[in-house]
């Protein structure tokens, strides 16, 4: 049972090591502005400035809900990894044998 508490750490560490993937402003801008371009818009406009003010915030909300989803992994992963180590320290039961002369019983 051991395996399954090492394989919620090496899952839970993966987890953390997948968020660490983040761009700068930046780039962030410089892919906005490219976006906005491509869809036909021209820059210095009211609508451009709209446009790129909706790929932030979609931005925003991918990082967000990234994040919930790491966060739901990390609970899931410690509740795996609790209830390994509940099943694999719980209680061993061995009967006890009492022996006679002629035979052994319970």
């Amino acid at each position: 049972m051991r395996w399954i508490s090492t394989a919620a750490i090496i899952a839970m560490a993966a987890t953390v090591l997948s968020g660490c993937e983040t761009t700068s402003p930046q780039v962030a801008a410089l892919q906005d502005n490219n976006t906005c371009r491509m869809y036909g818009i021209a820059p210095g406009t009211q609508l451009f400035i709209t446009c790129m003010m909706q790929q932030s915030g979609q931005r925003e909300q991918r990082r967000v809900a990234q994040n919930q989803a790491i966060a739901a992994a990390f609970v899931g992963a410690a509740v795996i990894g609790v209830a390994a180590a509940a099943a694999s320290s719980g209680p061993y039961y061995r009967p006890y044998y009492r022996c006679g002369y002629y035979r052994c019983w319970y």
